[in-house]
């Protein structure tokens, strides 16, 4: 009897369970799969978005570094309020230009502009940097006529600090020349150059950016200062 059924197989029941069983495990199987991909890809995005956020503010500190001071300097820091937090911006003269096409002009000083504006597509953030070049004895700073190029994509909030010299902390900063051919500003107070400037990347948590924790990426650049600089004013 017991060989009779040995031979006759598995019966129609078994047959439909062991189907059940093995579609459960396979549906297992490839939700853990898919959600380890997307754990994978989502991490690799944020490491690629924070990389790039690393070099923005190297980038930053370079430009800092080379800050025209004196009465052909300025620093101009806003700071704004975007759907996912603050977009800091911040201008200011720097000699970093380099003559890198045949038509640039080797020489003289360059208007750099840090900004950030509202990604269409993510909602969350992208900070540009714009070099617009000074040409001796030309009058204005012609802002906005430089090429603007993509420093880093995927943010929820950058902001900017601006320490004075009694260590005070400022959201904004306007500092004006007493005398310059390049910088033509409406502002006519005057002021001197913030002492640190304070830079804070901050990137969402998860990659969808829809959670409200974030990951800030922070540095601080200490700043040339001239002689002849004179009482600096912040505001915040």
């Amino acid at each position: 009897m017991m060989n009779r059924r040995a031979e006759s197989g598995f019966t129609l029941l078994e047959v439909l369970v062991a189907g059940v069983l093995l579609a459960v495990i396979l549906s297992l199987l490839y939700s853990v799969q898919r959600t380890t991909l997307r754990v994978v890809s989502g991490s690799l995005k944020q490491l690629t978005a924070v990389a790039a956020g690393r070099e923005a503010l190297e980038r930053l500190g370079e430009d800092l570094q080379l800050l025209v001071t004196g009465v052909e300097g300025h620093l101009l820091g806003s700071t704004q309020q975007l759907a996912t937090g603050r977009g800091d911006g911040l201008a200011f003269v720097s000699a970093v230009h380099l003559p890198l096409r045949r038509n640039d002009y080797p020489l003289g000083a360059s208007l750099i502009e840090y900004s950030v504006e509202e990604d269409a597509g993510s909602g969350l953030l992208n900070l540009y940097r714009r070099s617009t070049t000074l040409l001796p004895g030309r009058q204005g700073l012609y802002v906005g006529t430089g090429t603007r190029h993509l420093l880093c994509a995927g943010l929820r909030e950058v902001r900017l600090a601006y320490l004075d010299e009694a260590g005070k902390s400022h959201d904004s900063w306007s500092s004006q020349p007493t005398e310059s051919a390049a910088w033509q500003s409406e502002s006519k107070e005057e002021g001197r150059l913030p002492l640190v400037v304070a830079a804070e990347l901050r990137f969402p948590a998860e990659p969808t950016g829809a959670a409200a924790d974030s990951l800030p990426l922070r540095t601080a650049f200490l700043l040339p200062q001239s002689d002849v600089a004179v009482e600096g004013r912040g505001s915040r």
